[in-house]
């Protein structure tokens, strides 16, 4: 019989700002009041090693119209998502991003204007990301926990904001390249479903009327395969983070 995650039936495993909910115990069992070492953060993960049969899917680029579209299928078939948002783009869509929160979509910051980072000088980058966080917490009243760099560009004036926040960086094991011009509705398809592992993190954009056209049949030939679909943190509740594609 196939696992069924206590996060998909009662949201209980993550919390809603996607941050991990176990308690960090000190000598004797007693909860430790003192703050972890932090981190430094310089790779993006790029999938998750976990044998259970999840799979994580992520769209950036919003919010934009398409969103609410995603929401209505992904309501219907109790599918959860992760959606990488551009910071001035919520500030002129909150209601789109007040409903992707609402329904337990995992919401992460795509920089303010999705301008490529290396491209910035360091004060920058910084406002980039805080202003991203700012528009998205006074929205949604939680502050993101992951982040996705435009163009999946980072540089260390990035890995040095993203480690003061301790903001993991998602980059994917599985892209659909549907902002290629070329690329087909059916190439996409075949993509999102030919080879997929345990731990991918799959990359789409929710612009993409063509992503949009072959969800349907992405879902069905996904579980079809036995996957279940969860966010990002709450895929990495259940593996460890792999930093290395496939």
């Amino acid at each position: 019989m196939q696992r069924l995650f206590p996060f998909l039936l009662y949201g209980l495993s993550v919390c809603a700002d996607g941050s991990r909910e176990a308690e960090r115990a000190g000598p004797g069992g007693d909860v430790s009041s003192e703050a972890p070492p932090m981190e430094r953060i310089d790779r993006p993960i790029r999938r998750v090693m976990t044998e259970e049969k999840v799979v994580a899917l992520t769209f950036d680029d919003g919010p934009d119209a398409n969103c609410l579209h995603l929401l209505r299928l992904f309501k219907e078939q109790q599918v959860r998502a992760t959606f990488f948002l551009i910071g001035n783009r919520v500030e002129k869509e909150p209601d789109i991003v007040r409903a992707l929160h609402a329904a337990g979509m995992e919401i992460g910051n795509h920089s303010y204007t999705h301008a490529n980072m290396k491209d910035l000088s360091p004060e920058q980058v910084r406002e980039e990301t805080l202003q991203t966080q700012a528009a998205l917490q006074a929205v949604t009243h939680t502050a993101p926990r992951l982040y996705r760099a435009p163009y999946l560009q980072y540089n260390e004036s990035l890995w040095e904001v993203l480690t003061e926040l301790q903001m993991p960086a998602v980059n994917a094991s599985v892209d659909s390249t549907d902002w290629v011009p070329e690329i087909t509705a059916e190439m996409i398809f075949e993509r999102m479903t030919t080879n997929i592992q345990s731990g991918d993190i799959l990359l789409m954009h929710s612009w993409s009327g063509k992503t949009l056209e072959v969800m349907p049949r992405i879902l069905e030939s996904l579980r079809e395969q036995g996957f279940q679909f969860v966010t990002v943190s709450e895929m990495r509740t259940v593996g460890e983070d792999g930093f290395i594609g496939r």
